[in-house]
C-alpha cells in the first residue's frame, strides 16, 4: 500500500516538474517574442513624397536609394503597405494615433487644398493620445526634426508630447532637409546615452524637384545641358503648370521624373548620414528603426506631380521598413495599412496601451513577421473627400464622386494589384461579381460615416504666411 502511495507521490511529483519545465518554456518563448528590443529607443527616419516603386529595395531599377538598400538588407520589409489618405499631415496624425482618417476627421494639411483653405482638416485634438506621450510617459526622451512646413505645431499640434519638435525648411540654395539633418545629428550626440524617440523627416522628394547639381543630372544624362539651363524658378513654374488632371507630353513626364529621382538621391545621402551617426554611437545596437514614407507621388493616371486627389498605388502604396538589433531579412507581403503601426510600435517596446478606440492587439504586426496575416477591408478617402476606396486582397475598387478628376471618365474603377499593379484594366465589366461585393461594401462603411457628402467648400479667409509656404511646395 505505502508503495502504491509512493508511487502516486512520485507520479505526481514528475507531472509537477513536467509542468514546470513546459510553463516555463512557454514562458521562455514569450519572453523571445517581447525581448525583440526591451529597452531599445525608437527612431523613426521619414521620407516626404516617396514613392516605394521608386526604391532599390521595393525593385526600382535606378540606383536612387543605395543608402536605404544596404541599411534594409537584413531588416522587416513591408511589400503591401498603404496610407489610408495620400497626404502628410492626416499620414502621421494616423502613424502617431492609430486613429482612422475618419475617426479623427483629419483629411488634409489643415484644409489647404491647392493653395486655398477648405472646410475640412484641424489641429489634433488635446485629448487624443500620441505615441510620443506614452513613450515619454515610459521614461523616452523625444524629439523631431522636421523640414516640412505643413507639419508645424499651429497647423497639427503633432508635437504633443516632444521634447523638442523642431520645424524648418533650408533657405534658398540649401537642400530642404539640410538645417533638419545638422540639427538631428546634434542632438543625437547630445543624447546618445539615453532611451530617445527619434523622428527626423525628409522633404525630399517633394515638389518642386530642385535637386542640387551634383544630383541634377544622375538619372537624366540626354537632358543634363537643359536641366543645367532651367534656374529654380523656372522649374517650380513649369511644375505649377503642369501639375493636375491633364495630359502632359511624354518627354516633359520623363524630365522631371528624373528630376524626382535626383531629389531621392539626395534624400538617401540624407539617409546615410542619420545611419552612420547612429552606428557610430551603437545605437544600432540597441534601437528599433523605421523607415517610413507618408505617402507617394502621381505620375500616372492624368494627374500629374500632386499626390493628395486620387487613390491609386503611386499616391497610396508607401516604404515601411522595420529593423532591430540581429533582424533577419524578412518581406512581408500582405496588404496592410498604416493604421496598424501605432499598435506594432508599443508592441514591440511591450507598452501596454489598452483603449477601445485603438485597434486590437492582435492587430499588431509584431510577432507575425513570419506568419500569414489575414486579409480585412482595406478603406482609403481623398484630401477633398471626392474619392473612396475599398480593398480586399489584391483587389481594389475605386469611387469618385461628380467633379473630381477622372481616369478615362471612369467613376467606377476596379484593379486586380497583382496582376495590374499599374491600375489600367478596369475590371468592372469582366469581374462584376468582385465590383459589386467592393462596392457595396465601401458603401455600407461610408454611410457609417455620413459619408459621401458634397465636396468641401472653401473658405474666403485671407491668405497668411503659412498658406504662402504651402503653396511654395504645390498645396
Amino acid at each position: 500500500m505505502k508503495s502504491l502511495i509512493f508511487q502516486k507521490k512520485s507520479l505526481i511529483l514528475i507531472l509537477l516538474i513536467f509542468f514546470a519545465i513546459a510553463s516555463a518554456g512557454l514562458y521562455k518563448s514569450h519572453n523571445n517574442k517581447t525581448q525583440l528590443c526591451k529597452n531599445c529607443s525608437l527612431i523613426i527616419i521619414s521620407v516626404d513624397t516617396l514613392r516605394a516603386d521608386h526604391t532599390g529595395i521595393y525593385g526600382y531599377s535606378k540606383n536612387t536609394t543605395p543608402n536605404l538598400d544596404k541599411w534594409a538588407k537584413d531588416a522587416v520589409v513591408f511589400t503591401n503597405m498603404r496610407t489610408q489618405i495620400p497626404a502628410t499631415y492626416p499620414s502621421f496624425a494616423i502613424f502617431l494615433t492609430g486613429l482612422s482618417a475618419f475617426d479623427l476627421k483629419i483629411y488634409n494639411n489643415l484644409g489647404i487644398i491647392n493653395g486655398q483653405l477648405l472646410e475640412g482638416g484641424h489641429p489634433l485634438d488635446n485629448s487624443t493620445v500620441t505615441l510620443t506621450e506614452i513613450l515619454r510617459k515610459n521614461g523616452y526622451t523625444t524629439a523631431a526634426f522636421i523640414a516640412s512646413p505643413v507639419l508645424k505645431p499651429s497647423a497639427t499640434n503633432l508635437n504633443k508630447g516632444f521634447d523638442t519638435y523642431y520645424v524648418n525648411v533650408a533657405g534658398s540654395g540649401e537642400s530642404k532637409s539640410y538645417n533638419v539633418i545638422q540639427q538631428s545629428l546634434d542632438w543625437i550626440d547630445k543624447n546618445k546615452n539615453k532611451k530617445i524617440f527619434l523622428w527626423i523627416h525628409l522633404l525630399e522628394p517633394h515638389a518642386p524637384y530642385l535637386p542640387n547639381k551634383e544630383y541634377s543630372c544622375r538619372f537624366n544624362s540626354e537632358s543634363c545641358d537643359l536641366i543645367n539651363q532651367k534656374t529654380d524658378e523656372e522649374i517650380q513654374s513649369e511644375i505649377e503648370k503642369l501639375s493636375g488632371c491633364k495630359e502632359i507630353p511624354e518627354d516633359k513626364l520623363k524630365f522631371y521624373e528624373s528630376l524626382y529621382d535626383a531629389e531621392i538621391a539626395m534624400a538617401d545621402n540624407f539617409i546615410g548620414q542619420i545611419i552612420n551617426k547612429l552606428n557610430d554611437f551603437g545605437l544600432n545596437n540597441n534601437s528599433l528603426t523605421v523607415f517610413y514614407g507618408d505617402h507617394g507621388e502621381g505620375m500616372d493616371h492624368n494627374f500629374h506631380f500632386l499626390h493628395s486627389h486620387e487613390l491609386y498605388d503611386s499616391h497610396t502604396k508607401i516604404p515601411f521598413i522595420i529593423k532591430y538589433p540581429h533582424s533577419k531579412g524578412i518581406k512581408i507581403d500582405v496588404p496592410l495599412q498604416n493604421t496598424q503601426i501605432f499598435n506594432t510600435l508599443l508592441d514591440v517596446s511591450e507598452i501596454n496601451y489598452p483603449d477601445e478606440n485603438k485597434l486590437s492587439f492582435e492587430e499588431s504586426l509584431y510577432g507575425r513577421f513570419k506568419a500569414k496575416l489575414p486579409e480585412k477591408y482595406l478603406y482609403y478617402v481623398n484630401t477633398n473627400l471626392s474619392k473612396y476606396s475599398a480593398q480586399l486582397g489584391d483587389y481594389k475598387y475605386i469611387y469618385s464622386l461628380s467633379g473630381s478628376c477622372l481616369f478615362n471618365n471612369q467613376r467606377d474603377e476596379l484593379y486586380n494589384l497583382n496582376k495590374d499593379p499599374a491600375e489600367t484594366s478596369n475590371l468592372i465589366e469582366t469581374e462584376p461579381a468582385i465590383f459589386e461585393k467592393l462596392k457595396k461594401q465601401l458603401l455600407s462603411y461610408l454611410r457609417t460615416l455620413g459619408l459621401p457628402k458634397p465636396l468641401i467648400k472653401l473658405k474666403t479667409e485671407p491668405q497668411n504666411k503659412l498658406l504662402e509656404e504651402f503653396k511654395s511646395l504645390g498645396y
